[in-house]
């Protein structure tokens, strides 16, 4: 399946394989793809191993694209929520309009065990499934960015879902 694997790569592919998860190598580039449907989303992931750096990356993709009238407001909404952030990181590339949520680690002269690489892709998933509920309204409604994040931060589950359904409804 995957000559372009470093020995990185493979070692996630070997985890995803023996943790049950649905993945594929791509075509051009030496990456897993999978996709994950959540409590409140359906994510791509992308899994890149950069191996001269011996570092691995997991992105959790938001399945719509920012238009440019949005990037403004979900540059705010990124920027605030990455405040808060231990773990990981959101990004926005202004080009494409993708919005992604990254985890990474170094892991050079470290053994690849399950304890490692499961946070790494769960925390990246996590991640973007709870913050979907604030992004959306932002997105395709006309929600402030600071007043969806507050929601997503501090509501219920149960509230955050009823106000993103209603914010999506105005």
């Amino acid at each position: 399946m995957a000559s372009d694997r470093g020995p990185l790569l493979h070692s996630f592919a070997e985890f995803l394989y023996a943790e049950g998860w649905e993945f594929f190598q791509a075509v051009r580039k030496p990456q897993l793809l999978l996709y994950v449907g959540r409590e409140h989303s359906h994510l791509a992931c992308v899994i890149e191993a950069h191996e001269s750096e011996h570092l691995l990356l997991v992105r959790a993709l938001f399945p719509a694209r920012v238009s440019a009238d949005k990037l403004s407001d979900v540059e705010d909404y990124v920027t605030l929520a990455n405040m808060d952030v231990i773990i990981g990181n959101f990004e926005l590339d202004l080009f494409t309009g993708t919005v992604a949520y990254k985890t990474s680690i170094d892991v050079e002269g470290v053994p690849l065990t399950p304890s490692l690489l499961r946070p790494l892709i769960e925390r990246a998933i996590a991640a973007a499934d709870k913050h979907f509920l604030g992004l959306m309204p932002v997105l395709f409604g006309s929600v402030r960015p600071l007043e969806a994040l507050h929601h997503v931060e501090r509501c219920t589950l149960a509230q955050a879902i009823d106000l993103a359904s209603d914010l999506m409804e105005e």
